[in-house]
């Protein structure tokens, strides 16, 4: 980065390892075990069945917001410290691309963590219909889901043994690979954030203080086509809020450049990425990905290592980088 003329620092940060480590875990079995408590109290005809399905609800809710919103990461519990790479070029750019250097393991894929999501959703959301006495269908619906999803959750436990190379050693090469594509007369910076896997901590301690930007985010680039003849990832555009329609409908632009199969997406659902601390801080945000089903059901295991790809898609995100920092810089 020295050599391409940006000025770079080292960011230091402190943060709370406990709502990365065991939110999923802690939000899962409470849910889980409310959630089985209220079926029985119903199929029970007990009065109290609806008051504890609710609070089942509201509970879980609450766990949500206090583990997973902007400021769960400065809670006094489980302190540990960490440093985000700041590069920048030119004076106070309003441009970033963004990656996270760090990885981590679970038992679980997040192909099978997404699913956890959705099914222990889909019991809460069960809870809200519960009453004294109900179907049976609806009694199995809870209790199957309470079950699936939040066992899944519980077994979300953050572990080390994931080499993290496509989440997200590719995404820190394509922005690297995309800077070096820039323009030299274009201001903007380059941000290797660290513990995003907690919770996106090292991306909510640097945005804290500063004024919104624009922050482009690349997060997972499996390759572009793969030698055992299964179909390839195309490059997809995350957006974040209409706050950034804008700056999807430029991405979007850039990416089709590209690969004209790009398209745009919501997150799904349990997966968070810098963007998501960039978005709460007022700023324009996009995440830039690429991968498939196979790309899910390898990452945050320890599969995801150098030989499970070629990294034949990271010139290509980077190109698609490239073009909307001179776009936009």
């Amino acid at each position: 980065m020295t050599a391409l003329g940006f000025t770079v620092v080292t960011r230091p940060f402190e943060y709370s390892a406990l709502p990365g480590r065991y939110g999923a875990p802690i939000i899962g079995g409470v849910g889980a075990l409310l959630a089985i408590v209220s079926v029985l109290l119903g199929v029970h005809g007990s009065s109290m069945t609806i008051a504890a399905a609710g609070m089942t609800v509201g509970v879980t809710v609450v766990l949500g917001l206090l583990l997973g919103g902007s400021w769960s990461t400065r809670m006094p519990f489980l302190r540990q410290s960490a440093i985000n790479l700041e590069a920048t070029r030119g004076t106070k750019p309003r441009v970033w691309l963004v990656a996270h250097i760090d990885s981590k393991s679970q038992p679980v894929s997040t192909a099978v963590r997404t699913v956890g999501v959705l099914l222990f959703t889909a019991a809460m959301i069960a809870l809200l219909f519960l009453r004294p006495i109900p179907p049976r269908g609806l009694v199995w619906m809870v209790v199957a889901c309470s079950i699936a999803g939040g066992g899944i959750l519980v077994r979300s436990v953050v572990g080390t043994r994931s080499d993290g190379a496509a989440d997200n050693a590719s995404g820190v090469a394509a922005v690297l690979e995309a800077a070096a594509l820039v323009h030299t007369g274009r201001s903007f910076g380059v941000l290797i954030t660290d513990a995003e896997e907690l919770a996106l901590a090292g991306a909510r301690a640097w945005v804290a203080g500063r004024k919104p930007g624009i922050a482009i985010n690349c997060d997972t680039i499996d390759d572009a086509s793969t030698s055992l003849g299964a179909s390839p990832g195309r490059l997809v555009v995350m957006r974040y809020g209409r706050r950034s329609d804008e700056l999807i409908r430029r991405a979007t632009s850039a990416a089709r450049a590209e690969d004209p199969r790009s398209t745009v997406i919501r997150p799904l659902p349990g997966v968070l990425t810098d963007s998501v601390a960039f978005r709460d801080a007022g700023w324009h945000t996009v995440t830039l990905s690429r991968g498939t089903l196979r790309t899910l059901n390898r990452i945050h295991t320890a599969r995801d290592t150098l030989s499970s790809m070629q990294g034949t898609g990271i010139a290509t995100a980077a190109r698609v980088l490239a073009r909307l920092v001179e776009e936009l810089a």
